[in-house]
């Protein structure tokens, strides 16, 4: 006999399948790069090339479509935290990172203006976390920065080679209450 079971397991796999196949539902059409933060998931819609940000938060039931750009075409980027939506806009030898507030469409928090990297890449690395957004130049050792939307000035919290770190090549972050997490030449830090 053997005791192959493998077409009980195909049938028993197959009517839990079509059980819960009947409770599943499409969240969204259209929705693409859905992205997870707290409560919120946010995803981007493609009317033409250049994408909408939208966001919906699962306790309140509330949608929010954003009215304000995340860049165009291939130069498109966000990052959210509870409290923030942050986008980067490269204006030739400068950046400005925009802060909203994510439960509405367009509540601007702030804006801060930084010269452009000198390394080649479009925008600084950069992350909020509740209210506040990091970010990290490399122009002068690797460092980390904090701004407060609607604070006068940020503030350098550190550099990463006075850590211990031999910072080659600095990829991204993200900063999680006193955690930062980033990504140095392929590796992986915790910090």
């Amino acid at each position: 006999n053997g005791g192959d079971t493998t077409e009980q397991d195909i049938a028993q796999y197959e009517s839990l399948q079509a059980k819960l196949e009947q409770h599943r539902q499409a969240f969204q059409k259209g929705a693409s790069e859905l992205a997870g933060v707290g409560t919120r998931l946010f995803w981007l819609e493609f009317p033409g090339f250049d994408p909408s940000l939208h966001s919906y938060d699962a306790p309140t039931s509330q949608q929010v479509d954003y009215a304000f750009s995340i860049g165009d075409g291939d130069k498109y980027n966000y990052r959210a935290s509870e409290k923030l939506v942050v986008t980067a806009e490269p204006t030739g030898d400068s950046v400005i990172l925009h802060a909203y507030g994510i439960g509405k469409s367009s509540q601007s928090l702030g804006d801060l203006t930084l010269p452009a990297p000198a390394d080649g890449t479009r925008w600084p690395a950069y992350a909020p976390d509740q209210g506040a957004v990091y970010y990290v130049t490399t122009d002068n050792g690797t460092t980390l920065w904090k701004w407060t939307p609607g604070s006068a000035a940020p503030i350098s919290l550190l550099a990463l080679e006075d850590t211990g770190v031999s910072v080659g090549e600095f990829w991204d972050f993200g900063v999680d209450g006193n955690t930062m997490v980033f990504i140095e030449s392929g590796r992986i830090w915790s910090l």
